[in-house]
């Protein structure tokens, strides 16, 4: 199918050509790229499909059982280059009713053909969800599970060191003198009782004489 040229010569001048063009009839045929097609509701989608016909075809889509027209629901477009077609039909702002059947039909004096796609519903994709970072202003502390830190502890953080907690000292008591133990004679005190901090306990025993006052002068 196209142009042919043909040319007649004998070495004398003129040389003598012809042009013909050969045109092959056929009835239509039909490529459908896609013959499921998957859109969420509420979003546009087109749907197309190709066709080759000669004599040229008419070529239209139906759906329902009805002839689609251009209105704002439906844009139905073709594109013609030689035999060759390129149909084209948008549907706009999808609702449950749109989905289903649509079928693209083509038809010429020699016979008439037709493709199916089918449209049917998928689920809106969801966004992703952002991350969020979260800082905290006070600075943590890192301890073992379980143990609770002593309020009189205090750390310091200059050169890494910890001070620990101050525990105060019980003073010393004296022991009592043993049962059958008295003060020794002549006014002597007893041994000072040890106690096992190394500290020594002193206890005095004050002796007070009364003397009678003589009153006169000696000579």
């Amino acid at each position: 199918m196209g142009v042919y040229l043909c040319i007649a010569s004998n070495g004398v001048p003129p040389t003598v050509s012809k042009r013909i063009t050969v045109d092959v009839e056929f009835p239509p045929m039909i490529w459908v790229p896609n013959q499921l097609v998957g859109a969420p509701a509420g979003t546009n989608v087109t749907v197309d499909c190709h066709t080759e016909a000669f004599p040229r075809a008419i070529s239209y889509w139906v759906y329902d059982g009805q002839m689609v027209l251009t209105t704002g629901k439906h844009s139905p477009v073709t594109t013609e280059n030689s035999y060759r077609s390129h149909m084209q039909l948008t549907v706009r702002d999808l609702k449950a009713k749109d989905f289903g059947s649509y079928k693209c039909i083509s038809k010429n004096s020699l016979g008439e053909t037709e493709g199916s796609i089918r449209l049917y519903e998928i689920p809106m994709p969801s966004a992703a969800p952002k991350a969020t970072e979260v800082r905290s202003s006070s600075p943590r502390e890192d301890r073992a599970p379980g143990v609770t830190p002593s309020p009189a502890t205090k750390s310091s953080s200059a050169k890494g060191n910890t001070i620990a907690p101050l525990t105060p000292k019980r003073a010393p008591t004296a022991s009592p003198p043993r049962k059958g133990q008295g003060p020794s004679q002549g006014g002597a005190s007893p041994p000072p009782p040890t106690t096992g901090s190394g500290v020594t306990t002193t206890t005095f025993t004050a002796t007070m004489v009364c003397l009678p006052l003589l009153v006169g002068v000696l000579h």
